[in-house]
């Protein structure tokens, strides 16, 4: 039954609230290991979803060993947790007994620190870009654009010509 629920949230996140296809990937990947958690712990209904079954799941997240050694970071866990609550909210607002998704918190992370550039550092990087070659001339149309619109790496990576 949760799997049937899960594919729903999804195709609802995908119609109803318009979604990036990256976002529905992730949402996808996050609640599928959290199912399959879930699943062999004896998890079958929305209403087997408690706040000792989150605990535990957040537990099995923060020991969850990853590809080249290591555990996941603080963040990633939120991601999964994240999903976990949208989904939760979904439920409930369809009349799906389960944990209340205002049950579950997120970990505290720490705070990131953002450096920001001086003015002078980026007129020095977009000057140390360039050159004689077709390459340069690109990166330094890329930096440029970066810096002067504020786009983030991959919004300016999906622009097509016909955008500008």
């Amino acid at each position: 039954m949760i799997e049937k629920k899960i594919n729903e949230f999804l195709e609802y996140l995908e119609i109803e609230r318009n979604r990036s296809r990256k976002t529905l990937e992730n949402y996808h990947r996050y609640l599928s290991d959290f199912l399959k958690w879930a699943q062999s712990r004896g998890v079958k209904n929305a209403s087997d979803i408690t706040q000792e079954v989150v605990r535990q799941y957040r537990l099995a997240l923060n020991r969850k060993e990853i590809f080249g050694g290591g555990t996941l970071k603080r963040v990633t866990q939120n991601y999964y947790i994240i999903a976990l609550r949208g989904f939760l909210r979904y439920l409930s607002k369809r009349g799906v007994e389960t944990l209340s998704a205002d049950e579950v918190e997120l970990s505290r992370q720490e705070e990131r620190k953002v450096d920001f550039l001086e003015p002078d550092e980026v007129k020095r990087l977009i000057a140390a870009l360039g050159g004689p070659h077709l390459n340069g001339a690109r990166d330094k149309a890329i930096v440029t654009t970066l810096f002067s619109t504020g786009l983030r790496v991959s919004e300016l990576a999906s622009l097509n010509r016909e955008d500008i």
